[in-house]
């Protein structure tokens, strides 16, 4: 009597590490008959990373950045904002057969002369890796998708396949790829 019951179950989170970086770059170069070219660049990045139920199981990583450049030459100036990002999931990180998940974007935006036209790139891809239970040989096969779209121009695409061998035999190794 008037004894309370307590839960042994703990609460349990998964704990997300943040961390970053900030950058500032300026230039100048003399360009003989243009004058000088100065530039400032800014970067900015934020990078988080979590697992999902134990750290054995899977994996998240991601970054978020923003770079921003202003560029002049005389009465000539441009100015350029890049986002960026990308994120990995990786599953069963630490076993024979960890699968792994990617996905980057670049996003240029510009306007003015001197720095160009924006364009977007695009990759993403998957990547399974098998290790045998002796750990002699090991197995990778990779696919990869790359799009660039550039205003003005036609995108491009490339697709990247990897496959992949290694096999040990006492202290020497085979390399497929």
């Amino acid at each position: 009597p008037g004894v309370a019951a307590q839960s042994s179950t703990p609460v349990y989170s998964q704990p997300i590490r943040f961390w970053g970086d900030l950058g500032y770059e300026f230039r100048t170069q003399v360009i003989q008959d243009s004058g000088n070219l100065t530039q400032h660049l800014t970067t900015t990045n934020l990078n988080a990373a979590a697992y999902l139920w134990k750290p054995w199981f899977a994996t998240l990583k991601g970054r978020l950045g923003l770079a921003q450049s202003a560029i002049s030459r005389g009465d000539e100036s441009g100015r350029r904002n890049i986002i960026n990002g990308n994120s990995r999931f990786t599953l069963l990180p630490a076993s024979r057969f960890p699968f792994e998940a990617r996905y980057d974007r670049i996003d240029s935006q510009v306007s003015g002369e001197l720095i160009g036209s924006p364009y977007v790139n695009t990759l993403w891809g998957v990547t399974q890796k098998y290790r045998t239970p002796g750990g002699n040989t090991s197995l990778l096969a990779g696919y990869d998708r790359n799009l660039q779209e550039r205003e003005g121009e036609p995108n491009y695409s490339n697709d990247f396949y990897r496959l992949g061998l290694t096999q040990r035999f006492g202290k020497q190794f085979l390399e497929i790829n």
